[in-house]
């Protein structure tokens, strides 16, 4: 029976449990909000959510299909393409809602995170702590205030559910919460494949605190038998059942680095060893591991991408290695005595590995601070656990703590939402970036995209050239370099660029695209329809060289084919007010006014301050009428 103090103890464990939970929901909201009024950035947001015609429809059958599909988007990621869908699906395009979803998964995963550790370590204001540390560190804005990323927080919610349900099975085995654990995970797995590296957290788990091996030394202490070689044998054996145990964990991740490795290949995504050398990416790594530790105790000057660097020096490489392998050594000494050591390190070196960059995709950083949403987890233990022990013999212990713990968070909220301010925007965010970068091309770019769409065309031809002269051999850049000149009217200047742009690339389709319609504006019509048509060539689902050709067509007099190309058009992308306009036109010259009117209406729907389309649907309206 349980003792009424007893009772009482576990009463007052639940109702602090409720209060904190609250307490990190409340803070994180706070210290959070003002990513509510953040724009969308035009890196990797476009792609995922703004630009992608399957996302921005919500939930279709089509969209669902391309999700479980290797779309040559990154690695395979289906639940995540899922989500997007589904905040289209509620808040459209309007970027508030996207970040709000993100902010909500933080909290769930800051929540999640101290229940598991309360759960299992008994610990409830270490477990506290730990999960304010983890929800207001300013190393996690990346994952909370970019809706790209919530691949990180989606996957990071599973990695707890995981945890979470692992936690309950131990507790009290069953075949249900086995089968339960085994499903979340794979879920977790359909988010990002960061979670490849669970299973062998389990096994830390296992160790401590759950202490899965000294079960046994209890029984057996207990019944009298303390013969050593027995004892070894059987901590073999509890040893091996453990691992068994984690043997089909093990085989999905198995499977899901061959669905990356796939995914990744199938868009020719991976960065080949020629380009970048496996001395440098080693060397990089070990230095990155000691990187991400500073940038959590000194978490200033963050950014959103870290180019690549062409050398390592070698006295880095060797003074980071010689750092790695001193922690190593000490975290291995201390392992009976203070085994969160051992666990918090190898938590963090461990789940670090799918993204140190040994294998690399895409436009691979330096480092990323998105990258270390999961892995600081396990510094974190560190600190929390440890820090009690160094002062264990001070008088006022208790109180240093306290005062210790509460001004780390004050501190870590007051970075962070100075952080966050840089996210208002891709223009504040770039800006921000090559302010405390060198040679970052994929800044520069970024900022000039970001600038011609605010019509400030010499300032991002000059950020444009600055991304070529660092790197010379994206045909992207010439491309959009060519488009600011276009946007200015220098029309020869464009052309240049995307020759150049297609020099580098002949399969560009936005090149060919936009080279096109620089040939238009030279009367060039014949070599104008040539480039849309190698557009849809070689990206036949590209609604803008659909709708050009049709205009192109629909003025040389062919208006059947005109209309396929923009019915084509308006399938791809049913919110395009262009295809509508042009459409309503080709009817209009037909004599066809009803259906002129129709397209007209529809275009000013989608874009109510459509002055073309306004004046084009009185003039269908009057020859209706007879006026």
């Amino acid at each position: 029976m349980i003792s009424n103090n007893a009772q009482s103890k576990s009463n007052l464990n639940r109702w602090l449990a409720i209060f904190f939970c609250l307490l990190v929901t409340v803070v994180t909201l706070l210290v959070f909000w003002q990513i509510w009024n953040n724009e969308f950035i035009n890196f990797d947001d476009d792609v995922y959510i703004t630009d992608n015609r399957y996302v921005k429809r919500g939930f279709t059958l089509e969209g669902i299909i391309w999700a479980f599909q290797f779309n040559g988007i990154g690695y395979w990621q289906p639940l995540t393409w899922l989500s997007h869908m589904l905040d289209c699906q509620i808040y459209g395009l309007d970027p508030s809602g996207h970040h709000l979803t993100n902010l909500i998964l933080h909290i769930v995963n800051s929540i999640f995170l101290f229940l598991i550790f309360n759960k299992i370590t008994g610990e409830i204001y270490k477990s506290a702590f730990l999960a304010a540390l983890f929800a207001l560190h300013p190393l996690n804005v990346d994952s909370v205030a970019w809706a790209a990323e919530r691949k990180n927080v989606l996957s990071t919610f599973f990695w707890m559910m995981t945890l979470l349900s692992y936690t309950y099975y131990i507790k009290a085995p069953s075949s249900f919460k086995y089968i339960l654990t085994f499903i979340i995970f794979a879920l977790g797995l359909m988010s990002k494949p960061m979670l490849v590296t669970l299973p062998f957290v389990f096994l830390l788990l296992d160790y401590w605190p759950l202490r899965r091996m000294k079960l046994f030394h209890k029984t057996n202490y207990e019944s009298g038998n303390l013969n050593l070689s027995t004892s070894r044998n059987n901590r073999i054996a509890i040893g091996r059942k453990l691992i068994i145990e984690k043997i089909p964990f093990f085989i999905l991740s198995v499977g899901s680095i061959f669905i990356a490795s796939i995914s990744l290949g199938h868009n020719k995504d991976i960065v080949s060893l020629k380009a970048v050398p496996i001395f440098l990416r080693i060397g990089n790594a070990l230095i990155s591991y000691c990187k991400y530790i500073w940038r959590m105790i000194w978490p200033l000057d963050l950014a959103i991408f870290y180019p690549f660097p062409k050398i390592v020096p070698i006295w880095q490489v060797v003074l980071a290695s010689l750092l790695l392998l001193l922690v190593s050594i000490f975290v291995s000494l201390q392992i009976k005595k203070r085994p969160y050591l051992s666990v918090g390190w190898l938590w963090y070196t461990g789940s670090l590995v799918p993204v140190i960059g040994i294998m690399q995709g895409g436009l691979w950083p330096e480092m990323a601070d998105r990258w270390a949403y999961v892995p600081a987890i396990g510094i974190f233990i560190m600190i929390v656990w440890g820090a009690p022990e160094l002062l264990e013999r001070w008088r006022f212990k208790k109180h240093v703590l306290l005062a210790s713990a509460m001004m780390i968070l004050a501190l870590l909220a007051f970075i962070t939402r100075s952080q966050l301010k840089y996210w208002q925007n891709s223009i504040v965010l770039f800006e921000h970036n090559l302010r405390i970068t060198k040679d970052n091309p994929v800044a520069h770019h970024n900022l000039g995209n970001a600038l011609v769409k605010k019509g400030m065309f010499d300032e991002a031809i000059f950020h444009f050239r600055e991304a070529i002269r660092m790197d010379a051999q994206d045909a992207k850049k010439y491309n959009n370099l060519g488009t600011a000149f276009a946007k200015k009217g220098r029309m020869d200047e464009a052309i240049e660029q995307y020759w150049r742009a297609l020099e580098l690339n002949p399969t560009l389709a936005q090149a060919h695209n936009n080279l096109g319609v620089a040939l238009i504006e030279k009367d060039l019509k014949e070599k104008a329809a040539l480039h849309f048509s190698k557009a849809l060539k070689y990206q036949p689902d590209y609604a803008e060289a659909h709708n050009n050709l049709g205009a192109l067509l629909r003025r040389q007099g062919r208006l059947v084919d005109a209309a396929v190309h923009y019915l084509e058009a308006i399938r791809l992308e049913p919110t395009f007010a262009e295809a509508y306009n042009n459409l309503g036109l080709l009817f209009l010259f037909q004599g066809k006014y009803n259906k002129a009117v129709d397209y007209f209406g529809r275009a000013i729907e989608i874009r109510p301050n459509y002055r073309n389309a306004q004046e084009n649907l009185k003039k269908a309206l009057a020859d209706r009428n007879g006026n």
